[in-house]
């Protein structure tokens, strides 16, 4: 099977996707949310010091099962918006341009394979990978190694049934096709964080997606249980919990999640300046903790709201 580019719009990568034997596992429904969660993905209201306010909604780039719907105000938010602003515009997301960049950073020099630049156990763990899966190593064996660990942890994502095309940026979009959108990052941006990586971090984070949970990245349901009931601090323990299992991964952490989100949270204060009627979407990772945006905002001067579940309306039965 020969691979393919995928892009997962707005994800933090653009990798080769894995064509995996038989069909994707589909999500049993969620369990109810807890009485104090939100009950809706994870979103904020934000109000810029100059009085404006835009809503900042939570995102999973791959959702198993049906997309959740949103909060009622975030909704009519999204509905009411003359701007939605993505991590990526997907006007500069053309995969033919994208697949250029990826080759003009990622690829290793003539008559070097990625046997040559990783331990010889690492080596034999991918060998060994290749096969159980059946991937087209051979394809891949001319990138750095950070291509092929993403190409590893969107394969095991993607096999256990979770889908880019469920997506919220992908609801969103379908929703607002009369909206200018904009981007925080461009496609270059996000792919220089991986090509930035030391060959040592590049290495550990390959071992990481080897090591990983081989049954379907058990750590991204618990993100998307928390992210669909609204709950922060489970979102952060979630991915406290897979940095710990797995370090690994660490590096692949710190490049897409706490290197990006400063950049990010500019970004939005930038268009909140220039732009009225603003929806943005970004990956739900960098919404929690003391190093998410929305810290980052309020440490701006912003305040930031987040979304609570609707009270319920006494009498209406």
């Amino acid at each position: 099977m020969h691979a393919k580019w995928r892009l997962g719009l707005g994800a933090p990568w653009l990798v080769l996707g894995l064509a995996c034997a038989g069909p994707p596992l589909r999500e049993p429904e969620p369990p109810a949310c807890a009485p104090e969660s939100a009950g809706f993905p994870l979103a904020f209201e934000l109000h810029a010091p100059d009085g404006s306010r835009a809503f900042l909604q939570g995102s999973m780039h791959f959702v198993r099962g049906e997309p959740p719907a949103l909060h009622p105000r975030v909704e009519a938010g999204l509905r009411d918006a003359e701007v939605l602003v993505l991590e990526i515009d997907p006007d500069e997301s053309q995969p033919e341009d994208i697949a250029h960049a990826l080759v003009e950073m990622a690829l290793l020099p003539d008559g070097t394979r990625l046997r040559d630049v990783v331990s010889a156990d690492t080596w034999q763990r991918l060998e060994a990978r290749a096969a159980q899966s059946n991937m087209d190593l051979a394809s891949l064996e001319i990138f750095e190694p950070w291509v092929v660990a993403m190409t590893l942890i969107v394969g095991s994502i993607t096999q256990v049934g979770f889908e880019a095309q469920a997506g919220t940026e992908q609801v969103a979009l379908a929703s607002s096709l009369d909206k200018l959108t904009l981007g925080l990052e461009t496609p270059r941006d996000q792919l220089a964080l991986f090509d930035s990586l030391s060959p040592q971090d590049q290495e550990e984070m390959l071992r990481g997606a080897l090591e990983g949970d081989p049954n379907g990245v058990s750590h991204l349901d618990a993100i998307a249980k928390a992210w669909r009931c609204g709950d922060a601090a489970g979102v952060e323990a979630a991915l406290q919990m897979e940095t710990h299992a797995n370090p690994g991964l660490a590096a692949f952490y710190d490049a897409t999640i706490y290197g990006r989100n400063p950049g990010m949270a500019e970004g939005i204060a930038d268009i909140l300046r220039d732009e009225s009627g603003v929806f943005v979407v970004v990956g739900a990772a960098h919404l929690v903790g003391s190093r998410g945006i929305p810290a980052l905002l309020e440490q701006e001067g912003f305040r930031v709201e987040p979304m609570r579940k609707e009270p319920s309306r006494a009498g209406s039965r």
